[in-house]
């Protein structure tokens, strides 16, 4: 199946239109003209109509017209309106970020493997939506988001990805706005109210890796004053003690992790049973996965080497592997040397 590169829809063969040089550098300088970040080559595939209009000379001059009055504006920074830049707007909400190396916004990060691509995509099929379309465009308007120096929001990252609506994030250059604070109801009330919001945050997408700026930033969206990172650091101790770890990850300063312990985990367990809960073995088993998960999320781990078969198969090595997860690897191999089933 054929899909246009100007409207990013099916072309039947009626409507369909194969680019020669001359026709792919025609729509090329266009692009250029309506300032915009399409890419094209010989043998793409075109609607007629599509072609025609995007070429058009007036409706060229009449897209410069719109983008010099509305650049300035809050709308969505789309194909249609104005340039998207991919180093200095947002993939997904096309916002204004900033990105630095050494010192960065609150949740600001660069593409950098062509997987982060692809899956994007796929997720764009799934939602199936506005919001999915758009991001689409975006990623097929360039063969890869790495080069190009894409940068994106992380908490339009988790928005996207947990099929939830576009949070609403300023945009550089926008005047920060009020926020829906309660009337009447005292400072320090408050800010504990967004941080039980943000809490909710954290606990809903605790498989990301959410750092404590992360977090700050998240508690902006609900009060005018949010804590510093060092007062959420002290809190969010305060609130999970041993059940949450803090520490670096991938270069990441302050990933945030739940840790629920083996004892949180079991007095859970036992306490349903002890209220008349009938209890499987399915919850038997669910109950020693999230110990697993708990103790795995515990570890510490590098994604710059990987283990070889032999390592992998040996009885010494296995010994670092979370301690539930041993236990049962020995037994069955215990089992197996008896001649058990």
């Amino acid at each position: 199946m054929d899909t246009c590169i100007i409207c990013h829809k099916e072309v039947k063969a009626v409507s369909r239109t194969v680019l020669s040089e001359k026709g792919a550098e025609g729509i090329r300088n266009a692009s250029k003209e309506r300032n915009e970040a399409l890419s094209c080559n010989t043998g793409d595939v075109v609607h007629k109509n599509c072609r025609r209009d995007f070429t058009d000379k007036r409706r060229i001059l009449t897209a410069k017209r719109h983008f010099s009055g509305q650049q300035n504006t809050n709308q969505p920074e789309l194909r249609s309106s104005s340039t998207f830049d991919y180093k200095s707007h947002c993939l997904f909400c096309s916002k204004g970020a900033k990105y630095n190396k050494l010192k960065r916004g609150y949740d600001v990060f660069a593409v950098r493997t062509i997987e982060f691509q692809k899956t994007i995509l796929q997720i764009c099929e799934r939602r199936n939506d506005s919001w999915g379309d758009q991001v689409k465009g975006r990623i097929n308007a360039v063969n890869d988001l790495h080069a190009a120096d894409c940068i994106y929001h992380q908490t339009c990252n988790v928005s996207f990805r947990t099929m939830k609506n576009m949070p609403v994030l300023r945009s550089l250059n926008e005047p920060t706005p009020k926020k829906n604070c309660m009337l009447g109801r005292p400072a320090e009330e408050n800010r504990l109210q967004a941080f039980q919001k943000t809490i909710q945050f954290l606990e809903e997408n605790d498989d990301e890796q959410i750092t404590i700026s992360d977090l700050v930033r998240k508690m902006s969206e609900f009060c005018d004053e949010p804590f510093s990172a060092v007062y959420m650091k002290k809190k969010i101790l305060e609130k999970y003690g041993d059940n949450i770890i803090i520490t670096s990850i991938n270069g990441k300063p302050d990933v945030v992790t739940l840790r629920y312990t083996a004892r949180y985990i079991l007095h859970n367990f036992f306490e349903t049973s002890s209220n008349g809960v009938y209890r499987d073995k399915d919850a038997v088993i669910k109950a020693a996965a999230n110990i697993i998960r708990s103790d795995i999320k515990a570890m510490e781990t590098s994604k710059q080497a990987y283990p070889t078969a032999t390592s992998v198969q040996s009885l010494s090595s296995n010994l670092g592997l979370p301690p539930l997860l041993n236990y049962i690897s020995s037994s069955y191999r215990f089992y197996r040397k008896e001649g058990r089933p």
